[in-house]
C-alpha cells in the first residue's frame, strides 16, 4: 500500500460529497487523460460527442466535457456545468452527477446506483437503476 493507497482506504467512507467532489478535482489534474483504466475528460469538450466504453471509470469534470457522449463503463462521475448534458450512460455499478446542471436531459442506465447531487442536476433526465438518490434544488 502507498501512503496515497492507505488515505483513499481511510477516508473515502467517511468523506462528505463536498470534500470528495474536491479530492477527484484534484486527482483529474495528472495526465495523460488515460489512467489505469480511467477515461478522464478534464477539459471543456475534450470528450464531447464520443463514444467511451471502459471496463473501470469514466471521469467528466469541466464545462460540456461528455456532453453528447455514449458511455459504457463500471461507473462514471460527471461534474462541472453540463458536464454530462445530454449524454447516454450506461454503468455496471454506478453513476455519480454533481455539480450544476451536469447530467441535464441525459439518459442514464446503471446496474446498482444513481446519485444526482446539486442544482438542476439530473433535471429531465431519463433515470433508471435498482437505487436513485437525488439531493439538490430540482433534482
Amino acid at each position: 500500500f502507498s501512503l496515497f493507497q492507505f488515505f483513499l482506504w481511510k477516508y473515502m467512507s467517511t468523506m462528505s460529497s463536498l470534500y470528495f467532489t474536491k479530492l477527484v478535482s484534484l486527482l483529474l489534474m495528472i495526465k495523460p487523460s488515460h489512467i489505469y483504466g480511467t477515461t478522464v475528460c478534464k477539459d471543456t469538450k475534450e470528450c464531447a460527442g464520443q463514444d467511451l466504453t471502459e471496463s473501470d471509470k469514466i471521469y467528466c469534470a469541466s464545462y460540456y466535457s461528455c456532453s453528447n457522449t455514449l458511455m459504457n463503463a463500471d461507473s462514471v462521475f460527471c461534474q462541472g456545468n453540463f458536464g454530462c448534458k445530454d449524454a447516454q450512460i450506461v454503468t455496471e455499478d454506478t453513476t455519480n452527477c454533481v455539480g450544476h446542471r451536469s447530467c441535464y436531459s441525459s439518459d442514464i442506465k446503471s446496474s446498482n446506483n444513481i446519485y444526482c447531487d446539486g442544482k438542476y442536476v439530473c433535471q429531465y433526465a431519463k433515470l433508471s437503476a435498482e437505487n436513485i438518490y437525488i439531493y439538490g434544488d430540482y433534482g
